[in-house]
């Protein structure tokens, strides 16, 4: 081989391996420019364009479309812009509007020399609202349940029952209101409130009462023309029942048990009459018993002299007969003599007393029976022949019952009986009496003649031995 052959071999492989030491280098020691121009953009689309949120917030979804490059600009102070590397997705997060007015804002897509608006709105925080579908629930008498409905835009609640005998159960958009069962006859009522925040509604319950057994008897009453008393007797198995006789004004109505006795005035009229009496409970189950009376004829009116000239009270013949419950002041004085009680032989001497007081007395004066009770000052003396002094002066505690037995005109004769108890205040002996007698009553007044007998242990009560008996009247006037 040639000098020239033998250098031009060793010059090409030297070339050789110089390339390949090159290309088998690290790629960062490359000798070239690493920067990328972005690529410009020629379109931009954002979907939706705008989005709307209640007063609750949430979540708003956009979609960009760009074939380049782009950015988000701008905030919104009442929500979150998301916006991940490398995503064409935008996420705006809207917090709960607790103001009463809207709110608005807006934010950019911006794509080179582009620019997309995106607008987001949410309304308001709503006045609180409530509807019961009804304000008032009626039960019968049974056990029950209903269900009502609710519509409110805030979360609801139910207050305490007004009463026990009923209960309300919040469940969903409804409600479940429990009744137990009225074992009474009179009809009851209770409330319950259904509230939101400050908006409430307010919940009647109503419950009527049970209908028990009751037959009056008879259903109709048929006096003559002088009048009279006759008896309606009620069965019933509840003692709940009641009368009115309101507009019969010419009888008189009184409850004994479960009976009414019922007065007829005479009719002084040529003319009959008739009316009504209404037995039952309340609620509305009734029964009427008919009245009827005829007129007096010419003849007997003449012989009727009694009542034409008699001054009948109009007050008793009210259905009423007065008050069941009056007030009024007593007037009385008692005596014992040598005379009445006392034997022959005795010292001669007069024992006697007098005082008054207040006296409250129960049931009309119409009624079969009438109870009193009170309290009065008494004062008792001595009258001898050796000279007059002063027993004691005492507070009495009276507890007295009558029994009516017969009228005449508007006053009725009883029979009365009674216990008292004396209190002494200064320098006296306590005492005890029973007493019996008859007395006259009428609206206002009331006459009594009676005898007593004081009672007790000698030493421990005054009026023993001959000074035990006394007869005596008392004078009351009822307001």
């Amino acid at each position: 081989m040639n000098k020239a052959r033998f250098f031009a071999c060793l010059l090409a492989i030297i070339i050789a391996g110089t390339s390949v030491a090159t290309w088998a280098a690290p790629q960062s020691n490359r000798k070239y420019n690493t920067t990328v121009k972005p690529k410009s953009a020629s379109t931009l689309e954002v979907s939706p364009s705008s989005v709307n949120f209640d007063q609750e917030g949430g979540t708003g979804v956009f979609r960009v479309t760009c074939d380049g490059s782009w950015s988000v600009s701008g905030n919104v102070s009442w929500g979150d812009i998301e916006h991940k590397k490398g995503s064409n997705i935008i996420r705006f997060f809207a917090q709960p509007n607790n103001e009463t007015t809207s709110r608005s804002g807006y934010f950019y897509v911006i794509a080179g020399n582009m620019t997309r608006r995106i607008d987001v709105t949410q309304d308001p925080r709503e006045e609180p609202r409530i509807e019961v579908a009804t304000s008032v629930i009626n039960f019968d008498n049974y056990t029950g349940t209903k269900t009502i409905e609710v519509t409110s835009n805030r979360n609801w609640k139910v207050s305490e029952p007004s009463n026990d005998w009923f209960s309300v159960i919040p469940d969903g958009n409804v409600m479940q209101v429990n009744v137990q069962r009225n074992e009474s006859t009179r009809a009851r009522k209770g409330s319950f409130k259904v509230f939101a925040d400050n908006k409430s509604v307010d919940v009647t319950v109503k419950q009527s009462g049970y209908e028990p057994y009751f037959s009056p008897s008879p259903l109709s009453l048929s006096f003559d023309e002088i009048g009279g008393t006759l008896t309606v007797s009620v069965e019933s198995e509840s003692d709940e029942w009641t009368y009115d006789g309101s507009s019969t004004p010419w009888i008189s109505i009184s409850k004994v048990g479960n009976k009414l006795n019922v007065y007829a005035s005479p009719n002084d009229s040529e003319y009959s009459r008739d009316s009504y009496i209404t037995v039952g409970f309340p609620g509305g189950l009734e029964k009427q018993v008919s009245v009827h009376q005829p007129g007096m004829s010419s003849s007997k009116k003449k012989k009727s002299t009694y009542y034409d000239d008699r001054n009948y009270d109009k007050s008793y013949s009210s259905s009423s007969g007065g008050s069941r419950f009056r007030v009024g002041i007593e007037l009385l004085g008692e005596i014992n003599t040598n005379y009445l009680f006392k034997g022959s032989d005795d010292d001669p001497a007069t024992v006697y007393g007098y005082g008054g007081g207040l006296i409250f007395d129960i049931g009309r004066y119409t009624d079969v029976l009438n109870f009193s009770f009170g309290a009065k000052f008494m004062q008792f003396r001595c009258k001898s022949d050796y000279g007059s002094g002063l027993i004691g002066n005492y507070i009495v505690v009276p507890a007295n019952l009558k029994i009516n037995t017969f009228r005449m005109g508007s006053s009725k004769f009883y029979l009365g009986g009674g216990y008292e108890y004396g209190f002494p205040l200064k320098d006296a002996v306590k005492f005890m009496d029973w007493n019996a007698g008859i007395g006259i009553n009428s609206r206002h007044v009331d006459w009594y003649i009676f005898f007593k007998q004081f009672f007790g242990d000698d030493g421990e009560v005054i009026f023993t031995g001959d000074y035990k008996n006394h007869i005596g009247t008392s004078l009351t006037f009822y307001f």
